[in-house]
């Protein structure tokens, strides 16, 4: 008898101990949704510059430039979310070592041509994005597949602590 009660103790340890986890996790999920709903001009930025690379080497006129990107210290979410491009800054090194801010619509003027680093920088970053996008349903896959099969692992789990505690009634009786 002391065993049925221990085992009833233990049954509901261990769901007071799932609830809480599960309402932990979609406490975390609704802050992390609420956050990003409401910072999402912010967010964008954050997610773009993570994608997109810190420097673009490219040939103009048989010369070589490196352009780099860095945020925009001056760009306000909240002011500047009709010119999401104004979160970045591009710029590069002239010929003396001296950085040359381009903001983020500057050009780069050649003699043949001029450039905005800027769409240089989007197009690779797409590339990227594009990238991910491809991979995307692979990973979902193999997820999925792993969810599955950790899925059956609890319940057999389950099942056989089941079969254990039948087991001990049935031969406890006796």
């Amino acid at each position: 008898m002391k065993d049925n009660n221990t085992d009833i103790q233990k049954s509901r340890k261990n769901k007071i101990k799932i609830i809480s986890i599960i309402t932990a996790v979609v406490l975390l999920i609704a802050i992390s949704v609420t956050f990003v709903c409401l910072n999402l001009t912010l967010v964008e930025t954050k997610v773009t510059m993570l994608l997109m690379p810190n420097s673009l080497t490219t040939a103009f006129d048989g010369k070589e430039v490196t352009f780099y990107a860095r945020e925009n210290k001056n760009f306000n979410p909240k002011t500047d979310a009709s010119q999401p491009l104004s979160a970045f800054e591009f710029y590069y090194y002239d010929d003396n070592g001296k950085e040359v801010n381009l903001g983020y619509d500057g050009l780069y003027k050649t003699k043949t041509q001029d450039i905005m680093p800027s769409f240089l920088f989007l197009i690779k970053t797409n590339e990227r994005v594009n990238n991910i996008k491809n991979a995307l349903p692979k990973i979902v896959v193999v997820l999925i597949f792993i969810f599955i099969i950790v899925l059956i692992v609890l319940w057999y789990k389950s099942w056989v602590k089941r079969q254990d505690m039948e087991k001990k009634k049935k031969y406890n009786k006796r």
